[in-house]
């Protein structure tokens, strides 16, 4: 039988990166923490993280991360189903930049107002949060794709639509003649990071019908960056 006290002490040494915060977070000192740790190793029979900077679980690490994720959320919905008063417990969600900076501060919000859990956010494109959900790292996510994960539920919340802007400067110093797919081309744009890349690669392909480039365009890592700019 799983050891669930070390467990979660495994859950939260690599969550926040490290055995002395993670010892922090849980009011135990780091050889506790280490203690438990070694005692889930020994009672799973194999090692549940490689101890480099920063930490990481081991296949088998991942697979107990999942798991203790799982029954983290079942017990919550049965605390809740039963009238029983529901634990405080930090929930993690991983969420991508675009749903940061536009409505999930609202949705922060009106949690607050109802529980005292601390949400704990992971932040990642939309194109990864899944996996990160996938591999217990967190409770929940934001995704663009709708297949839940093993033992898990999807909901769908509605869509997010992007639409391409200029300032009338921009589109008369670049685009003055036409807007056409070799125009378009030749003219600079804006990535959030790499994982946009698939995305601005699609829309030429689908939408101008023209080969993908992305040679033209600067990376810019923020979301409020992009509307100032």
């Amino acid at each position: 039988m799983l050891d669930y006290d070390a467990l979660r002490c495994f859950h939260e040494v690599l969550r926040y990166g490290g055995f002395e915060k993670g010892a922090q977070a849980l009011n135990l000192t780091q050889s506790a923490v280490s203690q438990k740790i070694k005692r889930l190793e020994q009672n799973v029979g194999g090692p549940v993280m490689v101890r480099t900077k920063p930490l990481r679980a081991t296949p088998l690490g991942k697979e107990l991360l999942a798991h203790i994720q799982k029954v983290s959320v079942l017990e919550e919905a049965l605390n809740i189903q039963s009238g029983l008063e529901a634990s405080a417990a930090p929930i993690s969600v991983a969420v991508n930049n675009d749903v940061l900076a536009t409505w999930f501060s609202q949705v922060m919000a009106a949690f607050s107002d109802k529980r005292a859990n601390p949400i704990h956010i992971v932040n990642a494109d939309q194109t990864q949060t899944r996996d990160i959900l996938q591999q217990g790292r967190v409770m929940a996510c934001i995704s663009q794709t709708g297949t839940p994960v093993t033992g898990g539920q999807s909901i769908r919340l509605g869509t997010m639509r992007y639409q391409l802007y200029a300032s009338p400067r921009f589109i008369e110093r670049y685009l003055h003649k036409e807007i056409s797919p070799q125009s378009v081309m030749s003219t600079p744009g804006l990535l959030y990071d790499e994982y946009d890349v698939t995305l601005l690669t699609d829309y030429q392909r689908e939408c101008l019908n023209i080969a993908p480039s992305f040679t033209t365009c600067h990376w810019y890592p923020s979301s409020h960056g992009f509307v100032k700019m």
